[in-house]
């Protein structure tokens, strides 16, 4: 009998999850450093930035989730 897998896919959720919260934490940092020196424009694209990858966020936790369907065992 096949692993369950929905711990699997918890798994590659809370990880997908955990890069976007990474990559927007370091966003923000250079944004908070470099806006000394370029003004508020940082945080403009640093905003900018955060919200374009939500979309890339989305389109992973999806494909993790239709590629976990796919690995189930079909009835019958």
């Amino acid at each position: 009998m096949r692993r369950p897998t929905a711990p699997r896919l918890f798994r590659l959720l809370a990880a997908s999850i955990a890069v976007e919260l990474g990559v927007d934490l370091a966003v923000g940092v250079a944004a908070d450093l470099a806006a000394p020196i370029v003004g508020d424009a940082a945080y403009v694209v640093a905003g900018v930035a955060i919200v374009g990858t939500l979309p890339l966020l989305v389109a992973n936790v999806l494909r993790v989730v239709r590629n976990e369907r796919r690995r189930q065992p079909q009835p019958g």
